[in-house]
C-alpha cells in the first residue's frame, strides 16, 4: 500500500519538477516563494508502550509487549509563508505497524494496528547559505490509532474448556498532542527541495519518532 502511495506521489510532482527545471533563473534577486508541497517515506518507531509493557504482562504466559515497534511511515504536507516569516503548514502522516499477541491461544501470532496522525504546525526557515536551509516547526496533533485482532470468549468448567467463540475486536484511541520536526534540505535553484526531516510526537507521554527524507517543491 505504501510503495503504491509513494510511487504515485512521484508522479503527480514530476510534472512539477519538469517545470521547474525549465525556468529560467531571473538576473534580479529572487522573490521568497511563499507555498510549498512536500512529502516523505521513512521509518517510524512506537516507542509509547515502552514505559508501561509490564503493566500488560500476560498472566499465563508471562509475556511483554515489545517496548519498540518500527514500520515504514508515510507523509504528505503543504504551507505557505505568512507575512511575518512564520510557516503555516498541515501535514498527514499514516504508518501501519503489528504487534505480537501474547495470549496463549495466539502466541507467536501477529496483529495488524495502524497510526494516523493531522497536524497543524508553525515553522520557520533559516537560511544556512549556498541553498542550506533549516526549519524547525511545532505542531498540534490530532492522533488515531486503529487495532484490529483476534479475540474469544471462552468459558471453562472443571478444568475443561466447555465453549470457545473466537471473533474480531476493533479498537479506535483518539487522543490530541503535540510534534516537533526538524527539517534540513536543499533549496535548488529550481526549487525543488531535497532533504532530511526528524520528528518526535507526543501523546499522552513519548509516543513515536520518525526519521524521514523531504521531496518537495517551493512555489
Amino acid at each position: 500500500m505504501i510503495r503504491k502511495t509513494v510511487l504515485w506521489g512521484l508522479i503527480l510532482l514530476f510534472p512539477l519538477f519538469t517545470f521547474a527545471q525549465k525556468q529560467t533563473v531571473p538576473k534580479t534577486k529572487p522573490v521568497k516563494k511563499r507555498a510549498y508541497v512536500a512529502f516523505g517515506t521513512g521509518i517510524y518507531w512506537d516507542i509509547g508502550m515502552a514505559p508501561y509493557i509490564n503493566n500488560f504482562k500476560d498472566p499465563v504466559t508471562g509475556l511483554t509487549p515489545k517496548p519498540v515497534v518500527s514500520g515504514q511511515d508515510i507523509w504528505f504536507e503543504g504551507g505557505i509563508r505568512l507575512n511575518d516569516g512564520l510557516i503555516f503548514s498541515a501535514k498527514m502522516l499514516y504508518v501501519p505497524l503489528k504487534r505480537k499477541y501474547l495470549d496463549i491461544i495466539y502466541k507467536g501470532q501477529e496483529y495488524n494496528y495502524n497510526i494516523k496522525y493531522i497536524t497543524v504546525n508553525l515553522g520557520y526557515e533559516f537560511n544556512l547559505g549556498k541553498g542550506n536551509k533549516l526549519k524547525p516547526q511545532l505542531g498540534f496533533i490530532y492522533y488515531r490509532e486503529t487495532t484490529t485482532k483476534a479475540a474469544y470468549n471462552m468459558t471453562v468448567e472443571n478444568g475443561q474448556i466447555t465453549s470457545f467463540t473466537p471473533y474480531i475486536d476493533k479498537n479506535v484511541d483518539e487522543e490530541a498532542g503535540a510534534v516537533l520536526d526538524l527539517d534540513y534540505y536543499y533549496q535548488f535553484k529550481s526549487n525543488l527541495i531535497l532533504g532530511l526531516r526528524t520528528s518526535v510526537m507526543y501523546v499522552l507521554g513519548l509516543e513515536g519518532v520518525s526519521v524521514t527524507p523531504i521531496v518537495g517543491f517551493k512555489f
